[in-house]
């Protein structure tokens, strides 16, 4: 759900009605968020790609997490 941004809206109101939902990918390319919009078909093809994706990157803030763990017992910090 988000605002368009013109004026005299619904999404400009107090309180606002967003439009949407809307189906967004978002990624850091070189530093700059980039935002593609995907239809319902693309969601449904690439879902399996970004469920993958959020599970790698739970695996791996828990990797880091455990070796600060262990450098900070082993090093005594």
């Amino acid at each position: 759900m988000m605002r368009c941004g013109k004026t005299n809206r619904c999404c400009q109101q107090d309180p606002p009605e967003l439009h949407g939902p809307y189906n967004q990918w978002t990624r850091i390319v070189n530093g700059k968020t980039v935002t593609k919009m995907l239809t319902d078909e693309q969601l449904a093809r690439y879902r399996a790609w970004f469920d993958n994706r959020r599970k790698l990157r739970e695996l791996i803030n828990g990797l880091e997490a455990l070796s600060i763990d262990a450098i900070q017992h082993s090093e005594d910090w």
